[in-house]
């Protein structure tokens, strides 16, 4: 139903700072961001279509307002080998397009690709270009997500990982994203060269977020030679990256709730010391400790801005909003002291 699509997730964490920490931060940390519609044994035919259209403009129209407008994906079980030449994801037309409308119904179109994958993905691509047309095609194009099995690709006749990071590299350049199914564990073989690849191949990145893109460099081959594009033995501070970023993504609302807690103790600080003499020695007599505070926040600040997913998103804005508030304070303390009449 759509009213189960926010509906809150359970949470099993027993602990007091558990229950309260998260409740602190982002008021949808325990809701999903949308629902995906699986539709099996999808052929494309027009009546078969026409009920998909009308089951996803009912959902679209029942889900409730959000502020950041709940997703809605479809994953469509056809098999991209028997397409032919008769019309699939035409037929869809209506929901995959956004036309005068603001978005599009369908956020992301799912498709799981079979083997062999390097036909099937190029097939694939093949439709969408027959079917579709100029600014069309682009749109379909980029909400296609080819969905991928998470095992057995260190046992291809090909080499260790190689098709899989073909198929990764081809879809960057044709696709929205890549999907594994089944979701890969910690107790697979090889799960960690597929984390490698996905980190390396997938960082993430807008286009806009010079952070984002400069991390993302130190992870790709800087000649682009197909299945070589990963670096398979990353530096140290790669490694070191990753394995911060594991322990704080996770716990980022409690990083966000501390960096907010000891910034807003150090902005009342400095504003209270303008007006009030004696708390100006204090910054004198416990020195070291104060500026133990400013590195820890500052600290914080940094690992959370390399690792929050939604501070990476407005990471440009923030530093530059930063080095001009920076610049503005300097300013400020100039003409201050150079228009401050002589002391008595």
């Amino acid at each position: 139903s759509a009213a189960a699509v926010t509906q809150k997730f359970t949470h099993t964490d027993a602990s007091l700072l558990g229950d309260i920490v998260p409740q602190l931060g982002d008021p949808s940390w325990a809701q999903g961001d949308g629902v995906t519609l699986v539709f099996d044994h999808f052929s494309g035919e027009v009546e078969q279509s026409a009920k998909i259209v009308k089951f996803v403009e009912q959902l679209a129209q029942r889900l409730p307002a959000h502020p950041n407008r709940l997703k809605l994906n479809i994953m469509l079980g056809l098999d991209v080998s028997t397409l032919e030449q008769r019309p699939v994801f035409k037929t869809l037309e209506t929901i995959l397009l956004a036309g005068n409308n603001p978005h599009a119904l369908v956020d992301y179109l799912l498709i799981f690709l079979q083997e062999p994958t390097t036909d099937a993905k190029k097939m694939l691509r093949q439709k969408i270009e027959i079917e579709f047309h100029g600014a069309n095609r682009k749109e379909v194009l980029r909400k296609i997500v080819p969905v991928l099995t998470s095992t057995g690709h260190d046992k291809t006749s090909r080499g260790v990982f190689t098709q899989f990071t073909d198929d990764l590299i081809y879809f960057q350049d044709n696709f929205a994203g890549v999907g594994l199914w089944p979701l890969p564990l910690e107790s697979d073989t090889a799960v960690e060269k597929l984390k490698q690849i996905l980190i390396g191949l997938y960082t993430s990145t807008t286009g806009y977020n010079v952070v984002g893109e400069l991390y993302a460099a130190r992870n790709s081959d800087s000649d682009g030679d197909g299945a070589a594009a990963i670096k398979t033995a990353g530096g140290a501070q790669d490694i070191f990256a990753t394995a911060l970023c594991r322990i704080v993504c996770p716990e980022r609302y409690l990083f966000r709730i501390t960096f907010s807690l000891m910034a807003g103790l150090l902005i009342a600080y400095a504003l209270l010391s303008i007006w009030i003499c004696s708390w100006r020695e204090l910054s004198k007599k416990y020195f070291w400790y104060l500026l133990g505070m400013v590195l820890f926040t500052l600290a914080i600040f940094v690992v959370s801005l390399v690792c929050d997913p939604t501070l990476q998103q407005h990471a440009d804005v923030i530093l530059v909003t930063l080095l001009l508030l920076g610049a503005l304070y300097s300013l400020w303390r100039y003409i201050s002291k150079a228009t401050q009449p002589p002391l008595p």
